[in-house]
């Protein structure tokens, strides 16, 4: 009997289904003690059902200063007092994880532009005995790490959407330095980088073309595209390191 009883505490039966068992000696006094409290034990065991679902959703939520879900007066589950409070917050760790991600997300596009810019392309023509198969290499990890740093921009700015709640922060000079860094990638991967291959088909060779014509229209063009990139990417390392210094500052002046 003890099953159905249980069970039937969530719906307020425990006193009928106690009235129903056999009368006799101690038996007849624990049914007059449970009919006269069952209202007090539903409320217990609803009680502890209650800080379970709490304890979950406190993982994930707070309400406003708290590191809970409180619910008003009146309101009997937590759904309740999410939708009375109607400003539901990330808990402290959630805001942490997230936060984690805006900056490794940063992190590995500033580290990935650093090591290509000052190790990479120098080692390459350094090298490899071909300038043109440096160029090509040199190329191939300029597209990876367009990719990467478009991927990481999205994560950044999703991570500080979610993290804030409001399309404001979107709008704050991180996310915009963070959005620049995304166009002028973008620009740089989809505006200079096909023109630049585009060129370097048609001389073939560019060190061979470049030993007989160095005064060709197509070796002049196909510099100065090199030095949009080259101006293209600097501009992406300045974005990030003012990016990463203005969210070390909104980090620290959390702390006063």
């Amino acid at each position: 009997m003890a099953v159905p009883a249980v069970a039937a505490i969530g719906n307020g039966r425990l006193a009928q289904l106690v009235r129903a068992l056999p009368s006799h000696g101690r038996g007849q006094r624990f049914k007059s003690f449970v009919a006269h409290h069952s209202f007090s034990f539903s409320h217990i065991v609803r009680g502890q059902t209650s800080q379970v679902r709490f304890f979950v959703l406190n993982l994930l939520f707070r309400s406003g200063s708290t590191l809970g879900l409180m619910p008003f007066d009146g309101c009997e589950s937590e759904s309740h007092a999410v939708a009375g409070k109607g400003t539901v917050l990330y808990s402290a760790s959630m805001l942490n994880f997230l936060r984690t991600l805006e900056f490794l997300g940063l992190s590995l596009w500033l580290g990935s532009d650093v090591f290509l810019s000052f190790v990479v392309a120098p080692g390459a023509f350094r090298i490899l005995a071909s300038r043109d198969s440096a160029g090509a290499m040199v190329g191939y990890a300029l597209w990876w790490m367009h990719m990467i740093g478009v991927v990481c921009g999205i994560a950044i700015l999703v991570a500080r959407l979610l993290r804030t709640r409001t399309f404001a922060s979107l709008a704050t000079p991180v996310a915009l330095c963070v959005a620049l860094m995304i166009l002028l990638t973008v620009v740089s991967q989809h505006a200079v980088s096909p023109k630049m291959a585009a060129l370097r088909v048609q001389m073939g060779s560019i060190q061979a073309f470049q030993a007989r014509a160095a005064d060709s229209p197509l070796l002049a063009e196909f510099s100065r595209l090199h030095r949009i990139s080259v101006s293209l990417e600097s501009g992406v390392l300045l974005a990030g390191f003012v990016a990463m210094y203005l969210m070390v500052r909104e980090l620290a002046s959390l702390g006063h």
